[in-house]
This record gives C-alpha cells, structure tokens and sequence, in this order.
C-alpha cells in the first residue's frame, strides 16, 4: 500500500514537473517575436545608408527577426513610405519628421501625430565645400555662384536652405541645383558647380573620397547666420564640424546641425521597436565600427531629439528601463 502511494506521489510530481516543464516552454516560445523589418536608408552614399546597414545586422540577430535595408529615396520619401506602411522606418532629418508630426513647412496641413522616432542616427552639420583655390571665401560669397543644396525631397535641404535664408540668399540670387551628394561632388570635381553644400554625418565618405584627390577648403557659417538659421526651425542647433574630422582639418568649422534619425509609426508593436533598440543599444562597438559618426552615440541624442518629436513607446519604454530621463 505504502509503495503504491509512494508511487502515486511520484508520478503526481513528476506530471507537475512535467507540466511546469512545458508551461515555461511554451511561455519562452511565446516569447519569440517575429518581425521582418524593411528600413529605408535614404540613398546609397549618405551616411544614413551605412549606419542603417548596421541597425540591420543587428536586428538580424534577434531570434525571429530578420531586416533588410532598402533605397527610400531622399528623407521626405523615407517619411511618406513609412507613414502609408510600405516600409516600417525610414532614415531621414529630425526637420522633416517634426514637420509631419505638427503639419508645417512640407507637410503643411498634413501632420500626421502617428509618426514616432525609433533611433537618433547621428548629429549632421551643414557642411559648405568649395576647392582651395576658389574665390569663395565667406558663405556671402556664394551670392551668383553655382551651388549644389541636395535634393527637395532630402530633409537636409531645408536645412541647407534656412542657413542660405539666413544669409540673405535665395533662388533670386544663386544658382540652385538641387541633386544628390554623388553628382554635387563629382560636380565640383569638374568645375561645373562652384559650392556643395551638405548636410549629413560626418565624416562624410564622398566628402572623403573628394579630400584624397582635390585641396578643398570649409567655409564657415559665422555665427550671427547660424543663429538666425537656428532660431527657423526648433530641430536645428549652432554646432560645428569637429576638429580633426576629416585628415589634415586642424580647427572646428562653425556650422549649423541638426540630426539625422531613423522615423516610424506609433502602431508598430511596442515589445518589436523595444527589442530592436535594446539589441542596437547593446552592440554599440559594432556600431561604433561601422562609421565613424557613431563615435558620440549616447542616451543624450535620445534625448535631444526626444524633446522635438515623441520617441516611440517601445523607445521610451527602453529609456525608462535605462533610468534615462
């Protein structure tokens, strides 16, 4: 009798075993997230694209995840494919992503309080080039030259234009030509343009690839300009191209930034964008190794940029996590 009660007891354990066993299976399975990420990076060649690659890559370590990156066109195409759910973040401009969110400047009348930022990308500083033996030496200079400004559909053209407004210029008095960091540099390479004027992170490989064949100078943007650039638009700041950013610059370049960022939409599901932030967070040597403008990545530029547009809640609920405030 004992040894059948004994044996009762232990069958009855070993159910419960058994049964916890595959209750906490079963509780890891669920676990188990799968998202297919589809990021647009903007356009091979920007910055965004590279540091975007990396987000990618790490992601792709998440069990159930996978990521791909995509050509998204220029930063106001990023938003408007992220916004209609073809593509589910978007590397772009803070500028343009406040835009959308309060319905002004390209969006004006079209705000859309849906979107959400996922990732600060990096810092990016207006950057005016022009070869070492041009006549151009103050950004009052470029009044009548030919300047590249990027394309209308980049956020950092709005940008490039507010500093350009700043300094009194306009369409009236320059000559605009509106195309991508590829064509402006070659542009300039061949003496067709005058000017480039940039506004991603830095160091800026076409800028780099321009530097290791031609003498090139910056042009600074003085100060009172930088403000008045600034005061236009809540997501721009002064700042400056740091010393040493590229070989052979000994001195910060005054400048006017802003941040490039990775947008998406608040309906994403919190638990997918967390997870994905949390894996890029955690991999930060890797992508301090994919560019060199991932050097300064820190809780600060969540915060910068948090206080322009909401972070997404999977975002946020990483920073309370973090204990960031």
């Amino acid at each position: 009798m004992k040894n059948r009660i004994l044996s009762m007891v232990i069958v009855f354990c070993l159910m419960v075993f058994f049964g916890l066993n595959n209750a906490y299976c079963a509780e890891q399975k669920e676990k188990v997230l799968k998202y297919d990420w589809v990021l647009g990076g903007a356009t091979p060649g920007h910055t965004t694209y590279q540091v975007a690659v990396a987000y990618a890559k790490i992601m792709e370590k998440i069990q159930g995840f996978r990521a791909v990156v995509e050509n998204s066109g220029g930063g106001y195409d990023g938003i408007d494919l992220t916004m209609i759910g073809d593509i589910d973040g978007a590397a772009t401009g803070l500028i343009g992503t406040l835009a959308k969110y309060n319905g002004t400047g390209r969006y004006q009348g079209k705000g859309d309080k849906n979107i959400r930022l996922f990732m600060p990308m990096y810092p990016a500083p207006v950057q005016i080039i022009v070869l070492e033996n041009s006549e151009i030496k103050t950004i009052h200079d470029l009044k009548g030259k030919r300047v590249g400004t990027m394309p209308v559909t980049a956020a950092g053209h709005t940008v490039i234009m507010n500093v350009l407004k700043a300094a009194g210029i306009d369409d009236t008095n320059f000559k605009n030509h509106k195309i991508e960091i590829i064509e402006m540099v070659d542009a300039l390479k061949n003496k067709t343009l005058d000017a480039v004027m940039i506004n991603t992170g830095v160091p800026t490989s076409a800028v780099m690839e321009l530097r290791a064949t031609h003498e090139i100078r910056f042009i600074p943007i003085e100060e009172a300009i930088a403000c008045k650039a600034a005061a236009l638009d809540p997501s721009t700041v002064v700042g400056e191209i740091p010393a040493g950013t590229y070989s052979g610059q000994s001195e910060a370049v005054p400048s006017v930034l802003t941040y490039a960022v990775m947008c998406t939409r608040a309906d994403l599901p919190e638990e997918v964008v967390y997870r994905a932030v949390k894996a890029i967070w955690a991999e930060q040597d890797f992508l301090k190794s994919s560019h060199a403008s991932q050097k300064d990545f820190s809780q600060k530029w969540f915060m910068d940029v948090g206080k322009a547009v909401p972070l997404h809640p999977g975002v946020e609920k990483f920073a309370k996590e973090m204990g960031w405030k």
